[in-house]
């Protein structure tokens, strides 16, 4: 049985490889307002960067780091990396 860091990790990991496949799926949009970006999932989601806020299901049930959030995130990074 795996242990509660094992499955935290886990979830992470798996969280992480889904925020990179919406990313590299064109599933992220930048809107005109600085940190403020739309990930499409199974609907529209509005990711605030600044305020770590997401309008998904999974983050306003207090899932401080859900797949939209990372996706922002990384999507932002990327941008600013070019």
């Amino acid at each position: 049985m795996a242990s509660t860091m094992e499955w935290i990790n886990n979830m992470v990991r798996v969280k992480a490889e889904r925020a990179a496949a919406l990313v590299a799926a064109g599933k992220v949009t930048a809107t005109v307002l600085p940190g403020l970006y739309v990930v499409t999932g199974r609907q529209h989601y509005c990711v605030d960067l600044d305020r770590q806020n997401c309008t998904c299901p999974d983050h306003q049930r207090g899932n401080r780091y859900c797949k939209h959030l990372m996706a922002a995130t990384l999507y932002h990074a990327q941008r600013r990396a070019a």
